[in-house]
């Protein structure tokens, strides 16, 4: 339960896609690991509608983190993100800094992340 009300450390693992060089050549993926602090909380059954149909929900969070996670996209294969030792890929990030109310907020972002299907 100490996830629900504190930030914890979670490690990011950012994949681009790979992609071509200016002569046509296949380019190699390149990999980061992010360490960040983040807000880990259950996800409500209304944010369960964001996930694609089918994908499986056996375990699924939302994390809040101070700078945006990568869901999939041509150029950039979705965020792996470790929380408690176990992984999650990036369903869907948004900024929400706006959408709490007008008075000066730090920027946040809500993330939704389901667990990687070979953990299932």
């Amino acid at each position: 339960m100490s996830l629900l009300i504190k930030k914890v450390t979670i490690t990011v693992t950012r994949s681009s896609a790979g992609g071509y060089d200016q002569f046509g050549k296949m380019t190699a993926p390149t990999t980061s690991i992010i360490t960040m602090q983040a807000n880990v909380f259950p996800i409500t059954e209304e944010e369960l509608q964001f996930f694609p149909e089918g994908t499986r929900l056996e375990a699924a969070w939302k994390v809040r983190t101070s700078v945006p996670l990568l869901q999939n996209s041509v150029n950039q294969k979705a965020d792996v993100v470790e929380i408690a030792g176990k992984k999650y890929q990036v369903i869907r990030c948004g900024d929400w800094s706006t959408q709490v109310t007008p008075v000066a907020i730090p920027k946040f972002y809500k993330s939704a992340v389901r667990l990687l299907e070979e953990q299932v």
